[in-house]
């Protein structure tokens, strides 16, 4: 990536933002589909008809590429604008459950996509997965201190093995099987890794860090750390 313009090094900038009917999952790179001295930035998004399609920077910005070409308007289009709850915890706790389940691209992709875990059809479909998941979330006691928890840690994110716990309780299902759980302390969501290793390539977070938030010592950073001996 040593030859994208320094002016857009900040990639991940719009990830998570729609755009018409895309919604950007993950930065795809920076290359060129014809001219190899044209280049531009491309990003893996899906439309709102269920359609991957990787779209240029500049064509979702401006709004010249609306769609995967389906031509058709679906109910999540006029949802997604009318909802108001696209900048809260549970829309974001809702596309990272989808992001790591689908994205290979995402840090988390191999504990989750990467082990068969999917999400169930009635949090995805096309036309009102995100309140679909909402109103399930409001019917079984979600609030800002609670985090998503799948009851079996190997199956998928769907009602029947889905709930919201706090994190003790969340330590308490993953404890015989995990060494480390790291705590995200902006979405109160909890992840569980077998070894300190894996958990450095997926928090960033080098094993003195974990050692000292884990006895309690402040650190820098979003994550908190619990080892499990």
């Amino acid at each position: 990536m040593d030859d994208i313009p320094e002016k857009f090094t900040d990639t991940d900038d719009i990830l998570g933002n729609k755009y018409n009917k895309f919604l950007v999952l993950d930065y795809d790179g920076w290359y060129s589909k014809g001219n190899p001295t044209n280049k531009r930035h491309y990003y893996k998004c899906l439309c709102d008809c269920g359609n991957p399609k990787t779209v240029q920077r500049g064509h979702l910005i401006s709004g010249r590429s609306k769609n995967c070409g389906c031509g058709r308007l679906e109910t999540l289009s006029k949802v997604g604008r009318t909802h108001g709850l696209t900048n809260t915890r549970i829309y974001h706790i809702h596309f990272d459950i989808k992001r790591r389940c689908y994205s290979e691209n995402n840090h988390a992709y191999e504990y989750y996509g990467g082990r068969g875990i999917k999400v169930c059809d009635e949090w995805t479909n096309k036309e009102n997965g995100f309140i679909n998941f909402y109103n399930w979330s409001m019917k079984n006691g979600y609030s800002d201190d609670l985090t998503v928890d799948r009851i079996d840690s190997n199956g998928d994110y769907e009602p029947e093995n889905c709930r919201w716990v706090d994190r003790q309780v969340q330590a308490e299902n993953t404890r015989q099987a995990v060494k480390v759980n790291a705590i995200d302390t902006e979405t109160g969501e909890e992840f569980s890794f077998p070894t300190i290793a894996s958990c450095k390539r997926f928090t960033g977070a080098d094993p003195k860090t974990m050692k000292r938030s884990n006895n309690g010592q402040r650190t820098r950073g979003k994550w908190r750390f619990k080892i499990n001996l």
